[in-house]
């Protein structure tokens, strides 16, 4: 999740909070600002391209999930559903020397509050409906555990994103957030009987490898520095209540409200705050597109389905099977195989590291998107060159990338595609569905071309694959307006769901240089916030329709950049997902140090 696409693409690419943010730093971190450029207007027809227009007839009701958020949640009962997931490290300020769990639940709720996505419940309609009136009143699906190894922190993250939510409880909003606190916390509540949370000691408790995927995660991680009081948390959210960006907007709201003068106050109230009782604005209820403009995105798509993708193109048939590569005499394993799971990979790099990326980048004019998407179809091309099932097939010579974007722009208000501040912009202050996929099928990477050159075109190719993206946004739009096409589409989706699973060889869900109310772990002792270590973002990558084979979220927060990279262990060994990691990993450390020409091949060499 790093930005550093064109001005009108990077504006897409996904948002924050209904909270009310005070991102003033603290005065130790203060540097000059460059001075921000006026918004610039667009003409009528410039904001119609864009699918801007003013009264649109609205097609659902304002409290309806959006037509692709009610496609997530109609998801077959016994299928994986879609599910986006986060995880963090992070300390205390020394001015709070013990953390409540009772009062981390209390600012949990209270953080809820302030979205009504997530303080509702999701009716068989697909309709919203609020739980609660007051922050107290809410009941929210909250475990408590204990704080140990960084392997404890990815099984529970891997867990939860394979998790369905049971969506007959409507009692309970369609997310879930895991608390891992201090012994001395946990042992305040450990035999504690309450509806507000539920209290379990050895949750995924596992002890941190020396060796393999598990030691380069810990080498790639800042330690606990010993300052402030050490935690972490996990959240999950059905991805029918919002797009990617929403697990950073929720994050910034807890930041927000997680203060160190209500964690140290001796009592503290929720019962007076009241809940958002107001629905996001419905995506399809922004757009109202020209049938001139859904025509020729029309015949793009119905000639890719009728055509379907020729052979030289990267496809999940290629790679290896979980049944030629696990050793299936470990019962867990034989377990794997008949239940595709969602793995994910969490490790991170340095303020250091990420400069010299991006220093890189700029020398060779692309950007650290684009070079993040290059290295990872080179790697995938490395990772899958020598398995035995492409033993009597030459590597495919194209690959294809998906790019998560973001149609916030269409909010009431937003002047994200004028220039306007992407922190302050009232479209970044809404949970929500808003995303979309920027895509490109057929990338040619092979062995001889120079990496960077790879990146380049990459570059110039996000923003028409942007435009690709909103375009057929407004052709679900339009079709959805006319119920006879709108069927023939629904009949069929199931075998356009099969074209496209496994068709791109990485997604990249890319958030980079945004602010949140934390300080760095290295920080001041006098800075109140609290000091944020990891933030990794990740999606659930097993549900049918799943387009890439690996997923790669990135953000960077600050100067850090943390990294998750998830698969289905239904198309990738965990062999290969590790020699993809480790790859990947190395062909960006030799881009940093590259002179001149850096071939796909050499890139790829471990």
């Amino acid at each position: 999740m790093e930005s550093e696409t064109s001005d009108a693409a990077s504006a897409h690419i996904e948002p924050l909070s209904a909270s009310q943010t005070d991102t003033t730093p603290h005065p130790s971190e203060t540097k000059p600002q460059k001075q921000k450029q006026k918004p610039k207007k667009l003409s009528s027809f410039q904001k119609t391209l864009l699918g801007i227009r003013k009264n649109v007839s609205p097609i659902l009701p304002n409290n309806s999930l959006s037509v692709v958020e009610q496609f997530f949640y109609r998801f077959p009962p016994d299928s994986p559903q879609v599910i986006i997931g986060g995880a963090m490290r992070l300390s205390c300020p020394p001015s709070v020397t013990h953390i409540s769990v009772r009062r981390l639940v209390d600012l949990m709720k209270e953080t809820a509050a302030q979205h009504h996505r997530l303080s509702c419940s999701v009716q068989k309609d697909a309709t919203t409906k609020p739980l609660a009136q007051t922050a107290d009143q809410l009941k929210l699906n909250i475990t408590v555990t204990t704080q140990t190894t960084h392997k404890k922190l990815k099984n529970i993250l891997n867990e939860n994103l394979n998790q369905n939510f049971d969506l007959n409880d409507t009692s309970k909003p369609l997310w879930r957030c895991v608390l891992l606190v201090p012994e001395d916390s946990f042992a305040e509540v450990e035999h504690e009987v309450t509806d507000d949370f539920v209290a379990i000691r050895d949750y995924f408790e596992e002890e941190d490898g020396k060796s393999g995927i598990d030691s380069f995660e810990l080498s790639n991680l800042k330690p606990h520095n010993g300052k402030g009081i050490f935690w972490e948390f996990v959240l999950s959210f059905h991805h029918c209540l919002g797009d990617g960006l929403s697990v950073y907007t929720f994050s910034k709201t807890i930041f927000d409200t997680v203060t160190d003068d209500k964690l140290t106050a001796s009592e503290y109230d929720i019962s007076n705050i009241p809940v958002n009782q107001d629905p996001p604005p419905v995506l399809d209820n922004l757009m109202k597109p020209f049938f001139w403009q859904v025509v020729p995105v029309g015949f793009s798509v119905l000639s890719r389905y009728l055509r379907g993708y020729d052979s030289s193109r990267f496809k999940g048939s290629y790679v290896s099977t979980p049944e030629k590569t696990f050793d299936t005499s470990d019962s867990e394993q034989t377990i794997s195989l008949t239940k595709p799971q969602t793995k994910a990979l969490l490790f991170s790099y340095s303020e250091d590291f990420v400069g010299k990326l991006r220093d890189k980048c700029r020398s060779e004019k692309t950007n650290v998107t684009a070079l993040m998407v290059a290295a990872g179809l080179a790697a995938v091309r490395s990772t899958f060159k020598d398995v035995e099932t492409t033993a009597h097939h030459d590597i495919p010579s194209h690959h294809g990338f998906v790019l998560t974007t973001s149609f916030r722009h269409l909010i009431p208000g937003s002047k994200l595609v004028e220039g306007g501040d992407k922190q302050s912009d009232p479209a970044m202050q809404i949970f929500g569905g808003y995303g979309g996929a920027a895509m490109n099928a057929s990338i040619k990477v092979e062995d001889s071309q120079d990496l960077f050159e790879r990146a380049r075109k990459i570059k110039k190719n996000i923003f028409a694959s942007f435009r690709s993206s909103l375009s057929r946004a407004m052709l679900v739009n339009y079709t959805y307006r006319h119920e006879a096409m709108w069927r023939f589409i629904t009949e069929r989706n199931s075998l356009v769901q099969a074209k496209v699973q496994r068709n791109f060889s990485v997604e990249l869900a890319n958030l980079g240089v945004w602010n949140m109310h934390t300080a760095s772990p290295d920080g001041p002792e006098d800075d109140p916030r609290l000091r944020l270590y990891n933030f990794w973002g990740t999606v659930n990558c097993s549900f049918q329709g799943a387009r890439g084979l690996f997923t790669i979220g990135t953000v960077t927060l600050g100067k850090d950049m943390s990294l998750a990279i998830a698969y289905d262990t239904g198309a990738v060994s965990e062999a290969d997902a590790e020699r993809f990691v480790r790859t990947f990993d190395s062909i960006l450390k030799k881009a940093i140090s590259a002179e001149g020409k850096l071939t796909v091949m050499e890139a790829g060499k471990v």
